[in-house]
């Protein structure tokens, strides 16, 4: 018959293999989910559990799930994926340096100060590394930087007595399908990029109207999309603030460095623009990101849509109000194109006062032509935003008939 003694002894001894076996388990459990990558790191210092570990394995299955939903192809997610190993090696073993040297660029760099573009780098792993530290899959890494180094800022403008109105507007953000952005931030699928969102004010500074706006956006679902909330001020005196003048000197001051924070480009975005799906803040910045590789790094002016609603009287309408690019659109905030060209519109004789019509105007009148031919091409019509006037649409019906629209005005 079985002491005390004897029935302790039996059950530690079977609580520990029991510890032993789960332990097992898990590191079992763990080293699957990395063999999904094709990485094994069963004979490598990375068998060790730990924070780190846990990162990595988190960034690698939000990787796999992008490349799953078609939002990075195959060159893409192997590229990402050594990069975010070749992180974890610098972070879990001694300097990288002591066992690789850097080859040289895969060709020539392109360093843009603005976008912080550069080619891969090329990384090759001496010997003796490779050879003890066998899941690296290749010799050489190959890091991608993409030129995802900028900052696009949300803009909404705003007159003093349209407050509740444009809470009204961001309030909608909240909503599942309309969300700036859901499972994945700008910073995660574009490291370096970042976005603010700026509230944009037509008179001087009101600290009642900021705080309302910061307790707004700091209860939403979506504060997470944006690096930070910014206010900014036009400071346009009232016998000076009229419509559409008002407006037009808003959107002309904005390109002073001295008025709200710096960035590479903004969204200008009225209270009356409407979002038809989800992660258009996201989409917003892959097309750019696009563009500029498309461009090779030149930034352009300005991209958004022509006027996509019901003419009446076509024959009667002006060319410019039909094909200029509505004023909710994407803008380089980079003064030497005010300097160069939007000073010209703004001082035109000739100007209605609505600064979007007229920059295509100042461009469609044959005086100006020789002066203009070459930045035509600066201004890009693509429909990820489109203008439909005061046509009433489905939303639903509307966003599968194009898929590449994720904005709305009207």
């Amino acid at each position: 018959m079985l002491n005390k003694k004897k029935i302790i002894i039996i059950v530690s001894i079977i609580i520990v293999i029991i510890y032993i076996l789960t332990t097992f388990e898990m590191i079992e459990r763990d080293n699957f989910k990395y063999r999904k990558y094709g990485i094994n790191f069963t004979n490598s210092p990375f068998h060790n559990k730990n924070d780190n570990y846990d990162q990595t394995l988190v960034k690698l299955e939000k990787l796999r799930f992008l490349q799953k939903e078609g939002y990075i192809n195959e060159e893409e997610f192997v590229a990402r994926k050594t990069q975010i190993l070749d992180q974890f090696t610098q972070t879990t073993l001694p300097p990288v340096k002591s066992y690789a040297h850097i080859v040289g660029n895969s060709d020539q760099p392109a360093k843009n100060n603005r976008t912080g573009f550069i080619y891969p780098k090329v990384i090759e792993y001496y010997e003796e590394f490779y050879n003890q530290y066998g899941h690296i899959e290749n010799k050489t890494h190959y890091i991608l930087q993409k030129p995802s180094n900028i900052t696009i800022d949300i803009m909404i403008p705003f007159p003093s007595f349209r407050v509740n109105r444009t809470l009204q507007g961001i309030e909608r953000w909240s909503l599942p399908n309309k969300i700036p952005c859901d499972s994945f931030t700008v910073s995660d699928l574009f490291p370096g990029a970042k976005s603010n969102l700026v509230f944009y004010q037509n008179r001087d500074q009101n600290f009642l109207t900021e705080q309302r706006f910061l307790n707004a956006v700091n209860s939403a679902p979506w504060r997470k999309c944006f690096n930070d909330v910014k206010f900014a001020y036009a400071n346009i005196p009232q016998h000076e603030d009229s419509y559409p003048s008002g407006v037009s000197k808003m959107f002309y001051k904005y390109f002073d460095y001295n008025i709200g924070p710096p960035s590479d480009f903004f969204f200008w975005l009225e209270s009356d623009v409407n979002p038809l799906k989800k992660d258009w803040l996201i989409e917003l910045f892959r097309v750019t990101i696009t563009m500029l590789e498309a461009r090779q790094n030149k930034p352009f002016y300005s991209l958004g849509s022509n006027a996509r609603h019901y003419i009446n009287k076509p024959g009667e309408t002006r060319a410019s109000q039909v094909y200029h690019i509505n004023g909710n659109a994407l803008y380089w905030r980079d003064k030497s194109w005010y300097d160069s060209f939007l000073v010209k519109v703004e001082n035109w004789s000739r100007k209605t006062n609505f600064f979007d019509c007229d920059i295509t105007y100042y461009m469609e009148v044959n005086e100006n032509w020789n002066s203009v031919k070459e930045i035509a091409q600066e201004f890009i019509f693509y429909e990820f935003i489109q203008n439909l006037g005061h046509d009433s649409y489905n939303e639903i019906e509307f966003s599968i008939k194009n898929p590449r629209t994720y904005l709305v005005h009207s």
